[in-house]
């Protein structure tokens, strides 16, 4: 499905009767479809679909708009779905569609890591909502982390407590600061260490060729040329440290990612309508 039959597709989910008033809209028909569609990745299609299907019928669904929000979100246009979010927390009809998206909004700011409105619109939420919220903001945080999980259910702690666990052990499975370190103790090891043997090659040969060039021209007394490539050998050897803690970094982070959406997906199942809640 593409952007151009969304509409098509939403005047196939009203009901077929003389009457448009008396036909209304297949609600639960038209919510399958935005979900489904928003678990393949369709978010265009779903933006399209919701828009469409807000126009052709009375009242809208408040759900469709959250959906078209999370659409705008994999979109790239988080303002906007911000604005529909606030909106629905003062004019969605049911107040769990309020507190739904209370929390997506509080997730856009998290995401985007803007720390003061994350606690501003955290605030009117009740203890659980804002405690799942702030569990996921102090994911990188071990320490933090523990100390917000003391207010979550006994129960329920060993669940968050491995989900966690998995995050951290993946987030710190290649550490920058040591990869640095190991190159420049031996240019290259640190990128050896962070997984790439095609960059620890680069960096290796590098920085040989530029310390074998400096000590060479230093030896037949060239030292204006021999200080020229001795100031080339120390931005090449600093670069290689700066490349092997970077390469450390991502890999970790690739590592870090699969572990950290089911976290994520565990305190914010709203942003995954399409898990049981």
């Amino acid at each position: 499905m593409n952007g151009r039959c969304a509409a098509a597709l939403a005047f196939a989910l009203l009901a077929t009767t003389t009457a448009r008033a008396e036909a209304g809209c297949d609600r639960a028909k038209a919510r399958g479809l935005l979900v489904e569609e928003l678990r393949l990745g369709h978010a265009v299609d779903v933006h399209h679909l919701a828009r469409a299907l807000s126009l052709l019928c009375e009242p809208p669904d408040d759900e469709w708009a959250i959906l078209d929000a999370l659409a705008l979100v994999e979109l790239d246009e988080t303002e906007r779905a911000r604005q529909q979010l606030v909106a629905l927390t003062t004019t969605a009809t049911d107040e769990s569609l309020r507190t739904r998206a209370r929390v997506l909004l509080a997730w856009t700011h998290l995401a985007t890591n803007d720390a003061d409105a994350f606690a501003a619109t955290i605030a009117p939420l009740d203890v659980r909502d804002r405690t799942r919220l702030e569990l996921l903001a102090a994911a990188d945080d071990a320490d933090r982390f523990a100390a917000t999980l003391a207010r979550w259910p006994a129960n329920a702690r060993g669940e968050l407590a491995a989900l966690h666990a998995r995050y951290d052990d993946a987030r710190t499975l290649r550490r920058p600061w040591l990869a640095g370190t190991l190159s420049a103790l031996l240019p290259g090891a640190g990128q050896v260490y962070a997984g790439s043997w095609q960059a620890a090659a680069v960096a290796f040969v590098l920085n040989g060729v530029f310390i074998t060039a400096t000590v060479e021209l230093g030896r037949r007394d060239l030292w204006a040329a021999a200080a020229a490539t001795g100031l080339g050998a120390s931005f090449v050897y600093l670069g290689n440290i700066l490349n092997a803690a970077e390469l450390a970094r991502r890999r970790s982070e690739t590592a870090a990612a699969p572990a950290r959406a089911t976290l994520e997906e565990h305190l914010v199942p709203e942003r995954r309508p399409w898990l049981d809640r």
